[in-house]
């Protein structure tokens, strides 16, 4: 059964397996309130990891040991060949999981909050010689810019 959380503009679904996924509520969009609520949040977030991926004040230093890379290794196995498939990566960060995706024959499109985090993962793309396989862009997650179905797989 559908619950309101704490962000009035998500609703909280129960999956089938008992996880929490949270699915934004068109009709409390509309609301200004609600609106703002959003784009405080937007600029607090791009603020963050704007300096995260700068490495400016603010940056967790458990970032630097990488903690998340075993399990990437492991979800990259998974997914199997890349090559021709339409990739789609939320939270590009600083483009290295966007570089070894396109690395692999995937046409990535690639987001992230952070104005930073998209120049840093352009800047990896131009220097590998991949840009040309990946589209980057600076948007929140609440409203995707791409059409329905444009994905072979969704990662981040």
């Amino acid at each position: 059964m559908d619950q309101v959380c704490e962000q009035p503009w998500l609703i909280k679904l129960r999956g089938a397996y008992g996880s929490d996924a949270y699915e934004e509520s068109g009709a409390m969009m509309h609301d200004d309130h609600t609106r703002k609520d959003l784009a405080s949040r937007h600029e607090a977030e791009s603020d963050f990891h704007d300096r995260k991926y700068g490495h400016g004040e603010g940056y967790p230093r458990h970032y630097a040991v990488q903690p998340t890379y075993p399990i990437y290794l492991r979800m990259l196995g998974m997914m199997g060949d890349q090559s021709g498939k339409q990739v789609l990566e939320y939270g590009c960060g600083e483009g290295w999981i966007t570089r070894d995706l396109a690395q692999q024959g995937a046409l990535v499109s690639a987001f992230d909050i952070s104005a930073e985090a998209v120049r840093k993962t352009r800047d990896v793309l131009a220097l590998a010689g991949l840009a040309d396989r990946c589209r980057i862009a600076k948007m929140g997650a609440e409203r995707l810019e791409y059409p329905d179905g444009s994905f072979d797989i969704a990662i981040g």
